[in-house]
């Protein structure tokens, strides 16, 4: 085999990969003010093997001084998939479903922080995040893939993505110990408060279409962006998430949504009042 063949055998393989949706996806995201971790590994809970994720993104917002928390963090878990078959998934109506009830979002949203933050108040911020923006109505339920044989790549994703939040959420957790909390307080001393948000997200480079039933009829509607509501079984009990399902072409469009939640969401953060020594133990 010459070079030039094998050049042309190796750039065909990789175009048939997920690696350009990858690298197209990293630039995206750092020409929109993210930072860029690729190929950032996580502890597999389940084989207990370390694996890699496509990447981690995630971007600081400082606070006004006068806020509880000095700083927001936001993380995007990503792992991203190219397809030639279509991947399809069964929407239905949010409001008939009540874990889309603002008291809920303490289970749908993922959230560390220091100190901690009581449900009550998540409630309040529940209108910040994308997942109960009222332009959106439909959750992506039952996915589906025809014309594939064999091992399921929305399957293998939100496996990949829910395993490496789940990672990166304990290791928040640590960081936010309410160990370091307590002596602190004892001591008189101020801790580093912040608050982490995690946001488990697929990027598709393929065709994406929402299925509905209309009169008992099935419709097809091409789409950009579904969110898909899962679940997940931990050792102690199953969790439920929600999942950006983003074509590649509508990335920019989705960061810049993220951006302004962001932004919104840092203003009501610095809105929020704690007793004068927030609780430092979860009831």
């Amino acid at each position: 085999m010459t070079e030039d063949n094998e050049k042309e055998k190796i750039i065909g393989d990789i175009e048939k990969s997920g690696y350009p949706v990858e690298i197209k996806a990293t630039s995206i995201l750092e020409s929109n003010g993210w930072n860029v971790l690729n190929q950032q590994v996580y502890l597999d809970t389940e084989t207990r093997k370390w694996r890699p994720i496509d990447i981690v993104a995630f971007k600081n917002v400082k606070l006004p001084d006068y806020s509880i928390y000095e700083r927001l963090h936001v993380s995007l878990i990503i792992e991203c998939k190219k397809s030639a078959k279509p991947w399809v998934f069964w929407v239905r109506d949010k409001r008939e479903l009540r874990i889309f009830h603002p008291i809920a979002a303490c289970g749908l949203i993922k959230l560390e922080s220091k100190p901690w933050l009581h449900p009550l108040h998540l409630e309040k911020l529940a209108d910040c995040f994308h997942y109960y923006f009222p332009r959106f109505r439909t959750i992506g339920i039952i996915p589906y893939e025809p014309f594939t044989k064999g091992k399921s790549l929305i399957f293998e994703a939100k496996n990949q993505v829910i395993k490496s939040l789940l990672y990166e959420q304990q290791q928040r957790r640590n960081f936010c110990s309410m160990k370091e909390v307590e002596e602190k307080y004892r001591r008189n001393l101020k801790a580093t408060n912040l608050m982490f948000v995690l946001y488990p997200l697929i990027i598709f480079d393929g065709h994406l279409y929402e299925l509905q039933y209309v009169k008992d009829k099935p419709k097809l509607s091409l789409s950009k962006y579904i969110q898909y509501l899962t679940s997940f079984g931990q050792p102690m009990a199953e969790e439920s998430f929600v999942i950006d399902i983003v074509k590649i072409d509508f990335l920019k469009e989705y960061l810049e949504m993220l951006n302004e939640q962001t932004e919104r969401l840092a203003k009501k953060i610095s809105s929020l009042r704690f007793p004068t020594k927030p609780p430092t133990k979860r009831s």
